[in-house]
């Protein structure tokens, strides 16, 4: 059966690297969506609540796990924008889904948040706002990862709960 595996949390706390290392290590075929790659397909990426995103992301995510691949989608995915989203998919795909939530504080994205190509971006502000968003969502299968945990640590973990054969 095919996985979805979904990472979430503020800007700057390290869902890329660890979705990307991730990916790179899955023995399945597996697909990667970036909430901020699709995002970033529209001309208007800023507006808020960018409606056509989701959809967008979410069509990927049903059609990737209906092709039998395993799904890695990653952003902060507020959610309370993102509930009917994870409705719709968690619909069609009712088990093997897997969250975890990367619990860290707005000191430390700022300052991951300067390391990275995207900081010319959007500045300080912009990420409190976003820091705002990204709560966990109360799913009972979302696991919460700590500050403090490695890239490395993280994504063994990750690997371990959804039972994924990791190169």
């Amino acid at each position: 059966m095919e996985k979805l595996i979904i990472i979430r949390g503020p800007s700057g706390a390290g869902k890329s690297s660890i979705a990307k290392e991730l990916h790179a290590r899955c023995s399945r075929p597996t697909l990667l969506i970036s909430e901020d790659k699709v995002r970033k397909m529209f001309s208007d990426w800023l507006q808020p609540n960018h409606t056509a995103s989701k959809k967008l992301a979410t069509a990927m995510v049903i059609s990737g796990l209906k092709s039998n691949y395993d799904v890695i989608y990653e952003g902060i995915s507020n959610i309370k924008t993102y509930e009917q989203y994870y409705k719709e998919i968690f619909a069609v795909h009712p088990t093997e889904n897997y969250m975890f939530y990367l619990d860290v504080s707005f000191d430390e994205t700022v300052r991951r948040h300067d390391t990275r190509p995207e900081k010319a971006e959007f500045g300080v502000d912009v990420m409190k706002e976003w820091w705002n968003y990204a709560t966990p969502t109360g799913y009972d299968f979302e696991a919460i990862i700590p500050e403090g945990t490695s890239q490395e640590d993280t994504v063994e973990n990750i690997g371990h709960v959804a039972t994924l054969e990791l190169k």
